[in-house]
């Protein structure tokens, strides 16, 4: 039986408006601030036709519009791909192909629109532009709904799908092993490409009302805080590598 699922930023909006939410080491936003963030980045993402159950392959480092991506999909009932850019391009372009995309987010310029195995291009920044007018927000997601594609550590296209409740439910175990509360300030350096490590920090910080920073590594640590182990390194090229076509 599907649940109510209370990882969504939005309803945090009026009840924490003003908690510290997200961070790195040049922005900081609140509660209502990533809140407003990710509506526009929805009515922007709708706008390019992005519809419930539709899915979103996002191909972004770590950085604040990472999450406001992933928010914004769900704000859509859509479900989030993230792919590692530092996979290369090879390896991103077959996952793209792999999970159905209708629509790639990524870092490229915002004024060279591109396409990638066949999927229309929109750079990040263009969600922080101003709203299209006349969206409105469908219902919430159920915990059946699907939340993400994500894709193993090896070289291979395989990927699993992962339900709102199935993050959820990790987040919440995350919450009760390591005691944390809404005070906690939670930090972050491993990609947030997989399933867990998105559960186990973004949605688990989220649920709480609590506090998370990106940090680039621990040569960089921020506030003391709880925080992950370094991200992996790859020699691999960086996404975009070749000319897209």
């Amino acid at each position: 039986m599907s649940v109510a699922i209370d990882h969504f930023v939005w309803h945090y909006a009026d009840v924490a408006a003003g908690t510290p939410c997200l961070e790195d080491h040049h922005r900081r936003w609140r509660y209502r601030e990533f809140a407003e963030r990710v509506d526009t980045a929805a009515a922007h993402l709708a706008a390019a036709g992005v519809r419930r159950g539709a899915t979103v392959a996002i191909v972004l480092p770590n950085r604040l519009e990472l999450l406001v991506a992933f928010m914004a999909v769900w704000r859509l009932g859509a479900v989030a791909a993230p792919l590692d850019p530092a996979g290369g391009y090879v390896l991103v372009r077959q996952q793209i192909e792999a999970t159905g995309a209708v629509v790639v987010l990524d870092n490229r310029p915002i004024d060279s629109p591109r396409w990638v195995a066949g999927v229309p291009c929109l750079a990040v920044e263009v969600l922080g532009q101003p709203a299209p007018t006349g969206w409105v927000a469908p219902p919430d997601p159920t915990a059946d709904d699907p939340a993400l594609v994500c894709f193993g550590a090896g070289d291979g296209p395989d990927s699993g799908e992962y339900s709102h409740g199935w993050l959820q439910e990790v987040a919440m175990d995350t919450v009760l092993c390591l005691g944390l509360t809404e005070s906690a300030h939670c930090q972050i350096s491993l990609p947030l490409a997989r399933a867990d490590v998105i559960g186990m920090n973004f949605i688990a910080a989220i649920a709480l009302g609590a506090r998370l920073s990106l940090v680039p590594n621990r040569s960089q640590p921020m506030a003391k805080g709880r925080r992950t182990t370094p991200a992996r390194r790859s020699r691999a090229p960086l996404w975009p590598s070749p000319p897209i076509c």
